[in-house]
């Protein structure tokens, strides 16, 4: 069995291969439930979310009000603010590879990903609060997998994309869509590259997949309409090499940064993208966003992967 596992210090941005390095600390449960940081309101029926995001409120519940993200409610929430932030290390130096090309290889790597289990830990900060969830993804083949995602709105949704061999559907905030064949793109897949690259930001947990699951490599297109200015952003590439036990990891990172005279009207926003070199898959995406209501919008994903696994029947 083959593992690729993001290395995780105190922003949660060190990723690499190896047998032996250490993961995310887990949340409280691993069925997609999600832990938050949203103020306690001990007067409404549905203080503080009950502790988890996705949950839908009850009919005509009051919504709890935000925490300011600067004012940390405890030290398990003063972790998730330093989770959620971009990594401005000295580590990270110019690279030679050119995004382009970059963005072809992990669109490659990630359309034709196969016997893979992978552990999933999201960070979230909406309007309502600071919080995290733990997902999963399975992949046998493009005919067979349950992917773990997130639906970033107020209240983030877990959702998933699955297919059993014959069918494909999706399940927002645990309600199921209609089921299509294989050959019939979801909804996702069928909008357009400008609106595809700016949503990444906040949709990237769905998006980046959707090579896999409906023949639509979406990381070329997203790219290039960054580079043509959808979103206004300035897109630059890195390396990093670790060395590790004797081993020198490489990482490539790819990041977006909004220019500045486009911030008043859309908002300031930062995405880095860090990819193992070896297989092009992501392991660590921040996407550090603020709106132009001063808003926060930010997520940052982490999966380890375990390769070479066998699948059964009732997996799918």
């Amino acid at each position: 069995m083959t593992k690729l596992l993001p290395f995780l210090p105190v922003v949660l941005l060190f990723a690499g291969c190896s047998q032996s390095a250490t993961t995310p600390p887990p949340g409280p449960s691993s069925s997609g439930a999600a832990a938050n940081s949203a103020p306690e309101t001990s007067g409404d029926t549905n203080s503080g979310l009950a502790g988890q995001f996705e949950e839908p409120l009850p009919k005509g519940s009051k919504m709890p009000s935000a925490t300011l993200p600067a004012r940390p409610r405890s030290e398990g929430d003063r972790v998730l603010i330093k989770q959620l932030a971009p990594d401005r290390s000295a580590d990270w130096q110019t690279t030679t590879m050119a995004v382009t090309q970059l963005a072809s290889e992990v669109g490659k790597a990630m359309a034709t990903v196969k016997d893979t289990k992978g552990t999933i830990y999201v960070v979230v900060e909406t309007p309502l609060g600071r919080g995290f969830l733990n997902q999963e993804l399975k992949i046998k083949d493009n005919k067979h997998y349950n992917i773990n995602y997130v639906v970033l709105e107020d209240r983030p949704k877990h959702s998933m994309v699955t297919a059993n061999g014959r069918q494909k559907q999706e399940q927002i905030d645990g309600k199921w869509q209609p089921a299509v064949s294989l050959a019939k793109p979801l909804p996702d897949a069928s909008v357009p590259a400008d609106k595809l690259a700016s949503r990444w930001a906040l949709d990237f947990t769905r998006t980046m997949w959707l090579g896999l699951t409906d023949s639509r490599d979406s990381w070329p297109a997203v790219v290039s309409q960054w580079l043509t200015g959808t979103g206004e952003y300035e897109i630059t590439t890195q390396e990093r090499h670790i060395n590790y036990q004797g081993h020198d990891m490489v990482d490539y990172r790819i990041e977006a940064d909004r220019k500045p005279a486009a911030r008043p009207k859309l908002g300031s926003s930062t995405v880095q993208i860090v990819i193992d070199a070896q297989r092009h898959l992501p392991v660590t995406i921040v996407s550090d966003n603020t709106d132009s209501a001063g808003k926060n919008w930010k997520m940052t994903w982490t999966c380890h992967y375990d390769f070479q696994q066998k699948f059964g029947p009732k997996d799918f």
